[in-house]
């Protein structure tokens, strides 16, 4: 499979799902059970751990208009970055982003391994 079609696909269904409150948990379907997240610092081990830190998200609303998305094939499994600007609810002042992903794969069935993210402030 393509990298660059896989992370695509993937990104717009995640972001579809994370960017709103009310349908940010069915993010937690995409992670395995031993998943790790690093999310601005703070490093959750687990889906239990995941869904805490998910649920610690207070924003309602994130738009990324336009993200870079860069991916590779790493023999099975697929490294994605995917780097821009976001806006918290409907916040005219946008802040960079990194967002990077290590994709698994079974039987055609991809799933987060590891996930890496942080603003990007200076």
């Amino acid at each position: 499979m393509d990298p660059n079609s896989l992370a695509s696909s993937f990104v717009q269904h995640y972001y579809s799902n994370f960017c709103n409150q009310a349908t940010r948990a069915n993010v937690l379907s995409l992670y395995s059970p031993t998943a790790q997240m690093i999310f601005n610092g703070t490093h959750c081990r687990g889906i239990e751990a995941i869904q805490q830190q998910l649920e610690r998200m207070s924003f309602k609303t994130v738009n990324i208009p336009n993200p870079t998305i860069s991916a590779m094939d790493l023999g099975g499994r697929y490294l994605v970055k995917v780097s821009g600007l976001l806006s918290i609810d409907d916040s005219n002042q946008p802040i960079g982003f990194a967002h990077v992903f290590v994709l698994g794969s079974n039987n055609g069935s991809f799933y987060i391994e590891g996930e890496i993210f942080s603003f990007a402030i200076n």
